[in-house]
């Protein structure tokens, strides 16, 4: 074995054993390796993968990792009191991305997680008290159900008094502090009687999908149900966001993907393509454990999923390593291989994404960003905490 590549196996397997960890892969396989990668035994989660250049940063199992930064739940309550924050519900409450339902100290609840809330806060607050352009209140507004009416043109601040119509066509005067804070709702229609759970369960189902609910709060508390084509999967929008005709997402997917999309071209993929698509049902359940939300700018659209704990090419390869995958399948069209091992690959490929944990949801620009500035190799969760505490104020 060269002296410089031994000299790098004899570093990988001094980290590895001062942490408790076994290597599996002999010299003589690191020597032949493809991409330099060793097989690595963690006793207590079964095998994982590293190399060189992840020794040099953190050579440890990703799930023993998750759980060292688990914190407990009293630190959890103490950090969120000395925050201003009241803690509704925590739920199962089990890691820092577990969901919890808090109270700003103005009164607005919100889901969230302990690693969001850490270098954030309210975003309603953040956002009442941030300028904003004639645009974004026009859309803000009329995202609420409103429109301005007078006063637009001599807004300045959250103070600036102003017009405004909701959907039910009540007019009133009122700031956009005052707006923001008394709930984003009618002034007027406050006094009329809310909408009952009976009135709300059966919108649900006149839209053909089945509610999952037992009791209705207002229209932007999330609402379980499930899709009549996908049963297996709980999913969860809030009512005003059923009155603007959002459904089942997998159903929406399903519309633009495979034949129907405007790209497809016969069934022609590469493998990591095939891969990727086997993992919609993660994408979903990492979307779902995150509110529907971008962690870093709480925006609801245009969202990507990162993966912060393991690389999606650590596990591609582990993929075509477990199920022994030759090189002449691999550069072969999708519809020439064998649907039994396109089968295995698919379940496998999920199945380990699950194993290992959520995505992050990121805004596509967001999570182009981070790539940009940490590459797209060899990524880890500590860069992205690193990432979000850096730009988290840039895009809230």
């Amino acid at each position: 074995m060269p002296k410089k590549t031994l000299e790098k196996y004899q570093f990988i397997k001094n980290v590895l054993q001062s942490s408790g960890y076994t290597i599996k892969t002999t010299e003589e396989e690191y020597l032949t390796a493809k991409g330099r990668d060793l097989t690595v035994i963690c006793e207590k989660h079964g095998d994982f993968f590293t190399n060189y250049s992840k020794a040099k940063k953190s050579c440890i199992c990703k799930k023993c990792s998750n759980e060292n930064l688990r914190l407990t739940i009293d630190k959890v309550v103490e950090y969120l009191n000395s925050r201003g924050f009241k803690i509704r519900d925590l739920f199962n409450y089990s890691d820092g991305n577990s969901e919890i339902y808090v109270e700003c100290k103005n009164g607005h609840t919100f889901f969230t997680t302990y690693n969001k809330i850490y270098n954030g806060g309210c975003l309603d607050c953040s956002n009442i008290n941030r300028r904003k352009s004639s645009t974004e209140l026009t859309n803000l507004f009329k995202d609420n159900g409103f429109q301005i009416i007078k006063g637009l043109d001599t807004y300045k601040d959250k103070d600036s008094r102003m017009i405004i119509e909701c959907a039910l066509g009540h007019q009133y005067e009122t700031t956009y502090g005052s707006f923001g804070y008394s709930g984003k709702k009618c002034a007027i229609c406050k006094n009329v009687k809310p909408h009952t759970l009976d009135f709300v369960t059966d919108m649900f189902i006149s839209k053909g999908l089945i509610p999952m609910f037992f009791e209705y709060i207002n229209l932007k508390t999330p609402l379980k149900f499930k899709c009549p084509q996908h049963l297996d999967i709980i999913q969860q929008i809030t009512y005003l966001q059923l009155v603007k005709n959002v459904g089942c997402r997998l159903c929406g997917r399903e519309r633009i993907s495979g034949e129907n999309h405007y790209c497809w071209k016969g069934g022609v993929s590469s493998f990591n393509d095939f891969l990727r698509r086997s993992i919609i049902p993660w994408k979903e359940a990492s979307l779902k454990h995150h509110g529907y939300k971008c962690v870093i700018s709480e925006e609801t659209e245009d969202l990507d999923i990162h993966h912060a704990l393991v690389n999606f090419s650590d596990i591609a390869q582990e993929v075509i390593s477990n199920l022994s995958l030759s090189e002449l399948i691999l550069k072969s069209e999708i519809a020439e291989i064998n649907k039994t091992i396109l089968s295995e690959a698919k379940a496998l490929c999920l199945q380990l994404h699950m194993d290992y944990g959520f995505g992050i949801p990121l805004r596509k620009d967001i999570h182009k960003s981070f790539h940009i500035e940490y590459g797209y190799h060899n990524n880890t969760y500590e860069q992205f905490l690193e990432f979000k505490s850096k730009y988290i104020h840039i895009y809230q």
